[in-house]
């Protein structure tokens, strides 16, 4: 078996071939860039023929068909494109949810933050709601004290202030 060595253009013949035949092959090579002939299908068929690509079924009507090593390197060729893409296409993708687990990470970090500034907050307010209800106890007891003891007050502020 041969080694082929082709480049997208000839992969791309040989495509236009199988599904097109050579009938608009001088429209492709409009757009390509490649080393075989463009402006002569004869010397385009010459040279896939001279590769061993192709195989002339009826020269008169240009009718051929792919060879089996051709066949063979464009599975090839078809597969390892296919892995490829598949491999960009997963590293797209990676890339992706990387991006989303950073985009995650910072709002976890933003939440966290929120949460031990409410968490401060919280504690300020409760040290001073516990500062307020110690100060009533301590005024309500003062007061409940002197509002059942007012007259045993009144004698004793009477009697210190008589001495």
């Amino acid at each position: 078996m041969t080694t082929l060595n082709l480049n997208s253009y000839h992969l791309t013949v040989l495509e236009h071939v199988n599904n097109k035949g050579f009938a608009d092959l001088d429209e492709l090579s409009s757009d390509l860039c490649f080393d075989i002939p463009k402006s002569n299908m004869k010397e385009t068929l010459m040279f896939l023929l001279g590769k061993n690509l192709l195989v002339a079924v009826d020269t008169n009507t240009l009718n051929y068909k792919f060879s089996d090593s051709a066949i063979e390197y464009l599975n090839s060729v078809r597969q390892s494109v296919y892995k490829q893409q598949q491999r960009q296409n997963l590293e797209v993708e990676n890339l992706k949810l990387q991006n989303e687990t950073l985009q995650h990470q910072a709002t976890l970090r933003r939440q966290e933050a929120q949460i031990r500034s409410l968490t401060a907050t919280n504690l300020r307010l409760q040290n001073k709601n516990l500062q307020r209800t110690i100060w009533t106890v301590i005024f309500t007891a003062i007061v409940t004290f002197i509002a059942s003891n007012w007259q045993w007050l009144l004698q004793l502020l009477h009697q210190f202030f008589q001495k």
